[in-house]
């Protein structure tokens, strides 16, 4: 669908076991594949009770491109 929308790289992700071939299969089609990488950031917030809650986010840091 990439190729026939007329899009240059495409975003994957999902099983590792996949990827090696969903990748072949994209440049075959001249379509470089990209992964999103992002960052964990950890905060502990303590609440009024004193107990404390730990939030996790993750906050996106770009593109990787598959050569």
């Amino acid at each position: 669908y990439a190729a026939e929308d007329g899009y240059g790289k495409a975003m994957i992700g999902g099983a590792p076991y996949f990827m090696s071939h969903l990748e072949k299969a994209l440049k075959a089609k001249g379509i470089i594949p990209v992964y999103a990488f992002s960052a964990r950031v950890s905060m502990e917030c303590e609440q009024a009770d004193g107990s404390v809650k730990k939030v996790n986010t993750f906050k996106h840091l770009g593109f990787y491109e598959v050569n």
